[in-house]
């Protein structure tokens, strides 16, 4: 078993991988409610969609962790493309000025005006990584401060953990995840 360093982005189709992607120039533009409930629902609808197995995840208010894994035919560059882009034009018409500006001068520079270009993947090779990585995802909002404990934070799977709304092997069911989003936002 290959041991990794640091961070690779995987080109192995359906390798499961931890994944961290950040907002362009680190700006906030997910500290809102609603911006965390539309990028939570994005990200789970994306995943149902390209049938990518989530185990987990946080939104935070400048980057998203995912514990996924992409269909057996699908490397996570490009399941990542697409999450990135179709949040991208979900969030982009509900920046506020603020939001706007933090962003502004990036505008232009690059092809790029909601997410820093590529994110970082990590591989998951084994059983205690895979925990260990979950167990950092759903203690980032503790990390940041925001809550004293994960049941607390309502953009995580860690809610969907509680609830049971996963299967014995560490998937969350998508519809009923997506379902509890859209009823309680």
């Amino acid at each position: 078993m290959e041991k990794y360093k640091r961070w690779i982005n995987s080109k192995v189709p359906g390798q499961t991988s931890y994944i961290t992607s950040t907002c362009l120039d680190f700006a906030h533009l997910l500290a809102r409610d609603e911006m965390k409930t539309k990028m939570t629902l994005s990200i789970l609808r994306d995943c149902q969609y390209y049938e990518a197995s989530l185990h987990g995840f946080v939104v935070m208010s400048h980057h998203i962790h995912l514990l996924v894994t992409p269909k057996s035919d699908e490397t996570m560059s490009s399941l990542m493309r697409n999450i990135k882009r179709r949040s991208a034009k979900i969030l982009i018409p509900h920046l506020n000025e603020f939001e706007k500006k933090q962003i502004s001068m990036q505008k232009g520079l690059n092809r790029h005006s909601f997410w820093k270009e590529g994110f970082r993947g990590f591989p998951i090779v084994t059983t205690p990584i895979f925990s260990q990585k979950l167990h950092y995802i759903h203690s980032n909002p503790l990390r940041a401060k925001i809550e004293q404990s994960p049941e607390e934070y309502f953009w995580s799977s860690f809610k969907q953990y509680h609830i049971r709304n996963v299967s014995d092997e560490f998937v969350l069911d998508l519809p009923k995840c997506i379902q509890f989003y859209e009823l309680n936002s």
